[in-house]
């Protein structure tokens, strides 16, 4: 049976900040964190004023520097990463609905060039043409 406090388990920890509401507090745990070689992601949750986060470790260190940003932090729940976690389908559906709006809007930028520059050089206007190509 592992020990789930092996040092060197990836672990999944979910943190309950009250005071976290806007992107500066988020660049704030950013900043306070980013020194730590054992958090290997971070993931905020604004609305919900939640941060996620994967580190090695115990959680109580990573809780110990949130608390001393005084912004009220709280351990919610802390659990060893397994495969199945780390490959979520929740996460790739996510992803691909982001990958799929990304080529949607690569897709009507190319359109927009070239309606912009067969229009430019239809009308001989080198604006329009300047214009296609920003």
């Amino acid at each position: 049976m592992k020990n789930e406090n092996a040092p060197f388990t990836s672990r999944h920890s979910t943190f309950f900040i009250p005071k976290m509401d806007c992107p500066s507090e988020e660049n704030l745990i950013r900043m306070a964190l980013g020194d730590v070689p054992e958090i290997q992601s971070l993931t905020f949750d604004l609305s919900k004023r939640q941060l996620h986060a994967i580190h090695q470790h115990d959680p109580q260190s990573v809780l110990k520097r949130l608390q001393s940003l005084n912004l009220g932090a709280e351990l919610v729940e802390s659990h060893p990463m397994t495969s199945e976690y780390a490959a979520s389908p929740r996460n790739n559906v996510e992803d691909a609905d982001e990958a799929r709006t990304l080529y949607l809007l690569l897709a009507i930028n190319g359109a927009m060039f070239f309606l912009e520059l067969a229009l430019g050089l239809f009308a001989q206007s080198t604006g329009l043409i300047a214009d296609s190509l920003i």
